[in-house]
Protein backbone atom coordinates (compact mmCIF):
# COMPACT_ATOMS: atom_id res chain seq x y z
CA UNK A 1 0.00 0.00 0.00
CA UNK A 2 1.26 3.59 -0.89
CA UNK A 3 -0.01 5.30 1.97
CA UNK A 4 1.17 8.74 0.23
CA UNK A 5 -1.33 8.37 -2.85
CA UNK A 6 -3.83 5.31 -1.63
CA UNK A 7 -2.53 3.40 -4.79
CA UNK A 8 -2.53 -0.52 -3.08
CA UNK A 9 0.11 -1.65 -5.30
CA UNK A 10 3.44 0.85 -6.42
CA UNK A 11 7.05 0.01 -7.20
CA UNK A 12 10.41 1.53 -6.79
CA UNK A 13 10.39 3.04 -2.67
CA UNK A 14 12.51 1.82 -0.41
CA UNK A 15 12.23 1.33 3.22
CA UNK A 16 14.45 1.48 6.55
CA UNK A 17 12.50 -0.45 9.23
CA UNK A 18 13.44 0.82 12.56
CA UNK A 19 12.41 0.54 16.00
CA UNK A 20 12.35 2.01 19.58
CA UNK A 21 10.02 4.73 21.03
CA UNK A 22 7.80 7.31 19.01
CA UNK A 23 9.03 11.04 19.37
CA UNK A 24 6.25 12.23 20.86
CA UNK A 25 4.78 15.80 19.75
CA UNK A 26 6.43 18.76 21.55
CA UNK A 27 5.27 21.29 23.75
CA UNK A 28 6.11 24.46 22.72
CA UNK A 29 5.51 28.19 24.55
CA UNK A 30 7.31 31.59 23.88
CA UNK A 31 7.98 34.86 22.41
CA UNK A 32 11.60 35.40 21.79
CA UNK A 33 12.24 31.92 21.96
CA UNK A 34 10.35 28.54 21.79
CA UNK A 35 10.71 26.40 24.79
CA UNK A 36 9.49 22.72 23.70
CA UNK A 37 9.27 21.26 27.48
CA UNK A 38 8.79 17.68 26.24
CA UNK A 39 12.74 17.31 24.17
CA UNK A 40 13.82 19.98 26.81
CA UNK A 41 14.89 22.20 24.24
CA UNK A 42 14.31 26.19 23.72
CA UNK A 43 14.86 26.97 20.07
CA UNK A 44 15.73 30.62 18.74
CA UNK A 45 12.30 32.72 17.60
CA UNK A 46 13.76 35.47 15.93
CA UNK A 47 13.42 34.89 12.23
CA UNK A 48 15.58 38.11 10.99
CA UNK A 49 18.35 36.46 12.63
CA UNK A 50 17.58 33.32 10.59
CA UNK A 51 17.15 35.02 7.37
CA UNK A 52 20.01 34.86 6.14
CA UNK A 53 21.59 31.60 4.56
CA UNK A 54 25.37 30.98 5.49
CA UNK A 55 27.48 28.06 5.21
CA UNK A 56 27.91 25.41 7.90
CA UNK A 57 31.07 27.60 9.70
CA UNK A 58 29.54 30.92 9.83
CA UNK A 59 25.45 29.53 11.33
CA UNK A 60 27.80 27.45 13.81
CA UNK A 61 29.64 30.85 14.82
CA UNK A 62 26.26 33.02 14.72
CA UNK A 63 24.51 30.39 17.17
CA UNK A 64 27.80 30.15 19.50
CA UNK A 65 28.00 33.64 19.51
CA UNK A 66 23.89 34.33 19.82
CA UNK A 67 23.24 36.48 23.15
CA UNK A 68 18.81 35.99 23.15
CA UNK A 69 16.63 36.18 26.12
CA UNK A 70 19.55 36.41 28.72
CA UNK A 71 20.92 33.49 27.84
CA UNK A 72 24.38 32.38 26.10
CA UNK A 73 24.63 28.77 25.51
CA UNK A 74 23.20 28.88 22.21
CA UNK A 75 24.31 25.88 19.55
CA UNK A 76 23.17 24.56 15.75
CA UNK A 77 21.32 22.01 16.57
CA UNK A 78 22.16 18.43 15.71
CA UNK A 79 19.90 16.28 13.09
CA UNK A 80 17.68 14.37 15.94
CA UNK A 81 16.72 17.87 17.86
CA UNK A 82 16.27 19.33 14.14
CA UNK A 83 13.56 16.28 13.52
CA UNK A 84 11.81 17.37 17.07
CA UNK A 85 10.37 20.40 15.12
CA UNK A 86 9.37 19.06 11.75
CA UNK A 87 5.99 18.10 10.53
CA UNK A 88 4.73 14.43 11.81
CA UNK A 89 2.76 11.58 10.00
CA UNK A 90 -0.62 13.53 11.87
CA UNK A 91 0.69 16.52 10.29
CA UNK A 92 1.40 18.26 13.83
CA UNK A 93 3.67 21.10 12.66
CA UNK A 94 5.76 22.23 16.16
CA UNK A 95 6.94 25.42 13.98
CA UNK A 96 3.43 26.85 14.41
CA UNK A 97 3.84 28.52 16.99
CA UNK A 98 7.09 30.43 15.64
CA UNK A 99 6.65 33.39 13.53
CA UNK A 100 7.46 33.48 10.52
CA UNK A 101 8.44 30.27 9.95
CA UNK A 102 11.41 30.14 6.66
CA UNK A 103 11.02 27.68 3.75
CA UNK A 104 14.35 25.16 2.84
CA UNK A 105 16.77 24.03 4.05
CA UNK A 106 18.02 24.01 7.82
CA UNK A 107 22.00 23.05 8.82
CA UNK A 108 22.25 20.66 11.66
CA UNK A 109 25.78 20.05 13.99
CA UNK A 110 25.43 16.82 12.67
CA UNK A 111 28.70 16.03 10.59
CA UNK A 112 29.21 13.37 7.96
CA UNK A 113 32.69 13.84 7.27
CA UNK A 114 35.20 17.13 7.27
CA UNK A 115 33.63 18.00 3.91
CA UNK A 116 30.23 17.45 4.60
CA UNK A 117 27.16 18.32 6.95
CA UNK A 118 23.68 17.36 6.72
CA UNK A 119 20.86 19.62 7.19
CA UNK A 120 16.90 19.08 7.08
CA UNK A 121 14.64 20.52 3.79
CA UNK A 122 11.15 22.14 4.66
CA UNK A 123 8.80 23.68 3.27
CA UNK A 124 6.62 25.04 6.19
CA UNK A 125 4.81 27.65 4.26
CA UNK A 126 3.76 26.15 1.22
CA UNK A 127 0.88 23.94 1.85
CA UNK A 128 0.65 22.06 -0.64
CA UNK A 129 4.46 20.65 0.19
CA UNK A 130 3.79 20.70 3.63
CA UNK A 131 4.86 16.73 3.92
CA UNK A 132 8.39 16.93 2.31
CA UNK A 133 10.77 16.57 4.24
CA UNK A 134 14.20 14.84 4.04
CA UNK A 135 17.63 14.54 5.31
CA UNK A 136 20.63 15.62 3.17
CA UNK A 137 24.42 16.36 3.03
CA UNK A 138 25.92 19.64 1.91
CA UNK A 139 29.71 20.74 1.79
CA UNK A 140 30.11 22.81 4.46
CA UNK A 141 31.41 25.49 2.95
CA UNK A 142 28.52 26.12 0.39
CA UNK A 143 28.50 29.96 0.92
CA UNK A 144 24.90 31.42 1.21
CA UNK A 145 22.90 28.36 0.86
CA UNK A 146 21.16 26.80 4.19
CA UNK A 147 19.31 28.60 6.48
CA UNK A 148 20.30 27.95 10.91
CA UNK A 149 17.97 28.01 13.83
CA UNK A 150 19.90 27.80 16.90
CA UNK A 151 19.08 25.76 20.14
CA UNK A 152 19.54 25.52 23.41
CA UNK A 153 19.56 22.69 26.15
CA UNK A 154 18.62 19.16 25.41
CA UNK A 155 18.95 15.53 27.09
Amino acid sequence: MDFASDKTETTGYHVRCVSGFTIPNGNFNGVLTITDSTANLEWENNTTAIDPVLNWNDAKTRCEALELDGKNDWRLPNINELHTIIPNNDNHYAFDVLTDQKTGPYWSSSLYDANSAYYVENYWDEPNLRDVQNDALIGVNEAGSVRSRCVRGGN
